[in-house]
């Protein structure tokens, strides 16, 4: 298999121990959800699919949450791409993927309706709905998806 191109600083790219087509990156800066989006897909090259994470299990959301431990001087939440997109489409990935799996802290997601955008809590796994406006900058996590063969 292919290895992805470099990932900005932060922790390059390291492939998921769950997924095999899968791998990971931190990078180095702070941005609103939709930056941090336009961020991970500007990193899609030929047989690389970038996005923001997507979380389909147990198992891919202890790797990363595992991955995320590991980093030093790095803020508590980390923006995914899980986002709400309303009553009728309800809770999506930024990459498509369908929603089947969701790791929510205790009392979330709350009833907000400016309150869409997903983190993922470092220290506990779990998962907060967050506001998605230009005053929300965080750190967050791109994947990579292998599409080659």
């Amino acid at each position: 298999m292919a290895v992805p191109p470099p990932c900005g600083g932060g922790t390059g790219f390291v492939q998921s121990n769950v997924t095999q087509n899968k791998f990971y990156c931190v990078p180095d800066m702070h941005a609103n959800y939709f930056d941090a989006s336009v961020e991970c897909v500007s990193k899609t090259v030929t047989n690389f699919m970038g996005s923001l994470v997507s979380i389909d299990n147990v198992f891919e959301n202890g790797d990363i949450t595992a991955l995320l431990r590991t980093l030093s001087n790095t803020p508590l939440q980390f923006f995914i791409g899980l986002h709400y997109e309303g009553a009728k489409r309800g809770w999506e990935w930024t990459n498509g993927d369908k929603q089947n799996y969701t790791n929510w802290s205790a009392g979330y997601p709350v009833q907000d309706n400016e309150a869409n955008c997903v983190t993922l809590i470092k220290t506990t796994g779990t998962w907060t709905n967050t506001y998605c406006d230009d005053n929300n900058v965080l750190t967050f996590v791109c994947e990579m998806i292998y599409t080659g063969s």
